[in-house]
């Protein structure tokens, strides 16, 4: 950078000064030969009538001595040659070399008035002039020696080259000091800019000059101490969130080993009563009690879910062929009680949808939450699951409600993390927002997503679409064979 301002800084004032230089030389080259042609005018226009008032003397010799003297009275200085001619013969003539001289123009008045001519090495003007009254040819001849306005160029060359020099190392120095006041100073905030970007949070920069420079200078350095202050303030809050993050992967660890222990005991227990060691069950009975084993063994799978993410980091998808109208009937039953204290007519349309691949556990919540969502936001009516393929093969789960619906502000945002549309739900119903967030996370999950639009005839219609893809998935082999069917009390296929 310094090398290429200072060259550059050069570079302008040796052509400036040149520029001037040629501008100057110009206009008083210029100026000189229009004085060069104005005095040879002059002097022609004398040598022609002086010539034709001698021409006039009677006495032949008195009239050559006369034309001679005057002749060799021109042709001294910077006049070079002076000639005469009279009918085609050439009266007098004097030049300062014999070179210099013309023969006898047999058309004269073609000739220009004023030519430029070089002749030998004598560069002129050539001026001729005719003679009034006298038989032609009859002329005059006159030259100027351009030598003046040439020693001029020279001189004002010599007096170009000096001054290009002595501006050149003017603007060397005017360069070099404005790159020690402005541009070295830039330099190094540049260079400590660098260093700061590159990780060096220690890059601190000064700098001596204006004071605008000292103020950049002031300015980079605050700006670099409030980056050191924050990535301490971060380096620690990461160190806190370490520890935090250990202490809730203990506490995970710990509450899913607890919660298993009086899980395995009430399962244990409904596997008893099934079993009818404490008596013959009704048909109702037993299917409640098959309700309390799913609902406990769907828990028993959260938990190990949450095991398995604590342990790895990462919720994992586990694919098998998941039988969907099992676990509908599942999540059926999970929402039944809460649907029929509120009069709630529940509604399944399983279509021609048997089984899709994914995650069992997640599509099973997935089921639940939508259920529960819609079951406690719709004050009568019904409630609708409907199960049907799309275009592309893959399974669409819609769950549709007689309720108020949602405003379409607000059809974004319920698929957010702890967003409630409703804030002054009764004490019983109040929950976190996170029923909605965990079905489109985990429909996204499986390469699918989660919306909601305006259900016909009013309500919401909550879609989610799963993809039907084999991938790595494991064959699934229901245990017990074919999956409970619903139970008729408020529930019609």
């Amino acid at each position: 950078m310094k090398f290429t301002f200072i060259m550059a800084m050069v570079a302008f004032s040796g052509l400036l000064s040149l520029t001037l230089a040629a501008v100057a030389t110009y206009r008083s080259t210029t100026d000189l030969r229009e004085q060069v042609v104005t005095r040879g005018e002059q002097l022609v226009a004398e040598l022609a009538g002086e010539a034709v008032q001698l021409m006039g003397i009677a006495d032949p010799l008195e009239r050559e001595l006369s034309l001679n003297m005057l002749t060799h009275r021109m042709a001294i200085g910077d006049v070079l040659y002076a000639q005469v001619v009279r009918g085609g013969r050439v009266v007098t003539e004097s030049a300062l070399a014999p070179e210099l001289l013309f023969p006898v123009e047999t058309d004269p008045a073609s000739l220009p008035a004023l030519q430029e001519r070089m002749t030998g090495r004598h560069l002129h003007l050539d001026l001729v002039r005719m003679l009034p009254g006298e038989p032609a040819p009859s002329y005059v001849r006159l030259g100027v020696s351009l030598e003046v306005v040439q020693e001029k160029v020279r001189q004002n060359w010599a007096v170009m080259i000096g001054l290009t020099v002595v501006f050149t190392a003017i603007g060397a120095a005017l360069a070099f000091g404005l790159y020690s006041a402005i541009l070295k100073p830039l330099e190094r905030v540049m260079a400590s800019i660098r260093r700061l970007g590159a990780g060096d949070l220690r890059a601190r920069v000064s700098v001596q000059g204006s004071q605008e420079l000292q103020e950049l200078a002031r300015a980079f350095n605050r700006m670099a101490e409030e980056i050191a202050r924050r990535n301490d303030e971060l380096q620690r809050v990461n160190t806190e969130l370490r520890s935090a993050y250990r202490a809730k992967s203990e506490f995970l660890a710990m509450i899913g080993h607890e919660l298993k222990t009086p899980l395995h005991s009430v399962r244990g227990y409904c596997q008893l009563l099934l079993e009818g060691l404490d008596g013959p069950l009704t048909a109702e009975q037993r299917a409640d009690i098959h309700a309390v084993l799913a609902a406990g063994n769907h828990l028993l799978s959260l938990i190990d879910n949450i095991l398995n993410f604590n342990a790895s980091g990462t919720d994992r998808l586990h694919l098998t062929v998941v039988p969907l109208r099992s676990i509908v009937s599942q999540a059926i039953d999970h929402v039944r009680p809460l649907a029929q204290r509120k009069g709630l007519e529940l509604i399944v349309e399983p279509g021609d949808v048997e089984t899709v691949h994914g995650d069992e556990t997640k599509i099973k919540q997935i089921l639940i939450n939508l259920l529960h969502n819609a079951v406690k936001y719709t004050p009568h009516g019904t409630v609708t699951l409907r199960l049907e393929r799309d275009a592309e093969g893959g399974v669409r789960i819609l769950v549709i409600d007689s309720g108020p619906g949602i405003p379409e502000e607000w059809r974004e945002r319920v698929f957010e993390p702890f967003e409630r549309l409703h804030d002054n739900e009764p004490g019983e119903q109040k929950g976190l927002g996170l029923g909605l967030a965990v079905v489109r996370t985990y429909a996204r999950a499986h390469g699918g997503d989660a919306t909601v639009q305006d259900a016909p005839g009013g309500g919401s219609c909550f879609i989610v679409r799963l993809p039907d893809h084999p991938g790595v998935a494991t064959p699934w082999m229901p245990a017990g064979g074919s999956a409970m069917p619903a139970r008729a009390g408020g529930v019609r296929h």
